[in-house]
Formats: C-alpha cells, structure tokens, sequence
C-alpha cells in the first residue's frame, strides 16, 4: 500500500503509516464513515509531520514555526484525534467536538515542548532513554532554534558529524540562552488555550477539575529538572474551581494520576 502526502509523493505505509493505525482504520470502517475520515484524516498529517522532519534534519535554518508544525502532526494530531472520536461516539455535537479536539491538540503540543526540554535538562536514570539524543540526530527542537536566535557560536556545532562531545558543549549553550525558559512558557500558554476550550464546552464539575488535573500530570512527566524549573516564571495558569462537594469518590477534582513507570519513550 502506497499513501500520498499531501503533495509530497508516494512513501510505503510500512514506513510512515504505523500498522496499528491501519488496523485502526479497519475497526473506523465498521463503526461509521465519519470515524473512518477524521482517522483518515489524522493518519494523513502524521504522515506529513514525519517527512518533513526528516527533511530538516541537521538544518540548523529549520523555523520554528516548521518545528511547531511537525509536534502538531506527530502529537497534537494523535491526541486531537482521541478526543474527537470520544466526543462523536457520545453524540456531541460539531462545536463541542472541534473543542475537545482543541483542547486535545494544545495538551498534546505542551506534552512534545516539554519532551523536547526534557531532552536537555533531565538524566537518562530519570528519563529513561539517552539524554541529548535529538541534538545527535540532528532533530533541532524548539529550545534549540529558539536558542539560536542569541547563540551564533550554537550553529558551528550542529552538523552531521556532531560528536557527543559537541552535542553536550550545544546542550550547554543552549541551557545558558533562556531557551528553556521560553519553552516552558509557551508550553503553559497551550496548556492554558486547551484549558478554555475544555471550560467552553463542559459544565464547571469536579469531572472537569479531575481531566484538568490529570493532564497536568501527565506534564508533568515530562517537566524538567527541578534545579531548571526553579527559575521558571510562575505559570499564568487559568484555575477551575468545581461547584461540587468535594466529598468520596466523587472527589475527582483532586484525584492526580500516579503513572507506573517513567520509562515512557517517544516514538522517534
């Protein structure tokens, strides 16, 4: 099976097209046309976001809004998605879709920011995975070009031949430019916009709270290093109260999600 991108040209599905969503689509096909387009439809940008970064690979030019159009294909798209197709199979209607859809993709954007930073601030114990890597492999995320705008001595280390000397002297520098703390900021700035689109279109409940707080979390298992995060401006942050009682089970306005592992790694 072949699938054109967008213009791009014919690339194997084995390639770009993850099996599991193709098994997806099957499933899609039975339960009714709009699923199967709107998965249609997110399997295509997917597709999209993943050529394009490889063909900025090790382009130090690459723009960041290039860079925040390839996190909004490969992750925001997948979770939008999610969202979309909870709130069609509960009989929504288009508006309160396209919200949870907004809601989604922004959550899933801030989620890449700061998978992205966390590549640069945290340790491979606590990450699980290699430290630094997108730097060696020549995926040049936000932080990176953000910090290139300042650091012209930055570009003279990113190339093909990067050793993992360069890359941690690159990581350093981009440390010291406030990348990290532009990204953070404008990782809370999504989170704030998906937060409005949740608050227009559900009630003001302790359910609301509680996907709230779990979306925090699940940020949080990307948030950096504390001795980072320390000199972080403080989060302008929209808090929702809930009307309801905080009482029992029915608690979930403070109930937090406690994830099993940190061992999580982002397909790449």
């Amino acid at each position: 099976m072949m699938i054109i991108v967008a213009g791009q040209g014919p690339y194997p599905s084995t390639e770009l097209f993850p099996t599991s969503m193709m098994a997806a689509l099957a499933l899609f096909a039975e339960i009714g046309t709009g699923f199967m387009l709107a998965a249609a439809g997110c399997g295509q940008v997917m597709s999209r976001a993943a050529v394009i970064e490889e063909s900025d690979r090790y382009n130090p030019d690459r723009s960041e809004e290039s860079c925040l159009d390839v996190a909004r294909g490969k992750t925001g798209e997948l979770i939008a998605l999610a969202a979309r197709l909870g709130s069609m199979a509960a009989g929504a209607s288009p508006a309160v879709q396209q919200d949870m859809a907004a809601f989604a993709m922004n959550l899933g954007l801030a989620y890449q920011l700061l998978d992205d930073v966390a590549d640069l601030t945290s340790s491979t114990d606590t990450l699980g995975k290699p430290v630094n890597s997108d730097i060696l492999n020549g995926i040049y995320t936000l932080p990176v070009l953000h910090a290139l705008r300042t650091t012209p001595r930055l570009r003279e280390l990113l190339r093909p031949d990067c050793t993992v000397a360069q890359a941690a002297a690159a990581r350093e520098l981009v440390l010291a430019s406030g990348a990290i703390e532009h990204t953070l900021t404008m990782a809370d700035d999504l989170l704030r916009t998906g937060e409005s689109h949740l608050a227009r279109c559900t009630p003001d409940t302790a359910e609301r709270q509680g996907v709230l707080n779990y979306a925090r979390s699940v940020l949080a298992l990307s948030a950096p290093l504390p001795s980072t995060r320390a000199a972080r401006p403080r989060p302008r942050t929209t808090t929702l109260t809930s009307s309801r009682p905080a009482t029992g089970p029915e608690n979930a306005a403070t109930a937090v999600w406690q994830p099993p592992s940190r061992n999580t790694q982002r397909d790449r």
